[in-house]
């Protein structure tokens, strides 16, 4: 049971179906006040679907101050019942929909960082191919920032095209420059303190946390609502 106010309004807002009537769904309220029938009012059904407008203008005859007949009464008030079931069930599928992919989009986060962590890793205790990254373009990301792309030539002479870098590079460094990296998995890191790992590792943190506040507020409180749906007919704890 909510309870909504508005100014020179106060009713208690059950949850209800579109066809239901006041009384089949709150036989409680009707024994909490003994010797008081709603009568006709039984037969008022919820509406389908109240449009914004219907809503406002029955909020507007209620407010008015003027002489209304219990069934009328009664009436507005299922129709301003019905909308704001609406407007709760439309701002369940946007969470529904925001939380879904919030949680998407974080596990993707840690399923990609997963993967980039161990070569990190790896590179800033000096394992992998040493050699020379020969920056050629820079790529812009969608909020600032970015990353090289160049050739990789390894002390060897091995040549490899199309490698990321993945620190920042030197200074003074630019398209063209020749600088010492380490090659591991298509990607070259800083020859010495790279510290893309720690980047990795913050990100992955602040994506498990989305993930599991996704979680949270989504599933879990839909199914705590529903729970306490079950037991006590509202939304809310008992």
């Amino acid at each position: 049971m909510q309870v909504s106010s508005r100014p020179g309004i106060d009713f208690a807002v059950p949850t209800l179906k579109p066809g239901d009537s006041w009384s089949e769904v709150s036989p409680r309220q009707q024994r909490k006040r003994p010797g008081r029938s709603l009568g006709g009012l039984a037969e008022v059904k919820l509406p389908n679907r109240v449009t914004r407008r219907e809503a406002r203008a029955a909020q507007r005859e209620l407010m008015s101050g003027c002489s209304l007949t219990p069934e009328e009464n009664h009436r507005l008030a299922m129709i301003l019942v019905a909308h704001f079931q609406q407007r709760q069930a439309a701002s369940r599928w946007f969470d529904r929909v925001l939380f879904g992919f919030v949680g998407v989009s974080c596990a993707l986060i840690l399923g990609l960082g997963a993967a980039a962590l161990p070569p990190a890793i790896g590179a800033a205790a000096g394992q992998g191919v040493r050699g020379v990254f020969v920056p050629q373009y820079f790529t812009y990301g969608a909020r600032g920032g970015g990353w090289w792309t160049g050739t990789f030539t390894s002390d060897s002479g091995q040549v490899e095209a199309n490698v990321t870098y993945m620190d920042q590079l030197p200074p003074a460094a630019h398209a063209g420059s020749s600088v010492p990296a380490l090659y591991q998995d298509r990607q070259a890191y800083a020859l010495h303190g790279s510290t893309t790992w720690l980047q990795l590792i913050i990100f992955m943190i602040l994506a498990a946390i989305g993930l599991v506040a996704s979680i949270w507020c989504g599933p879990v409180r839909a199914l705590k609502s529903r729970r306490n749906l079950e037991q006590n007919g509202t939304g809310q704890p008992a």
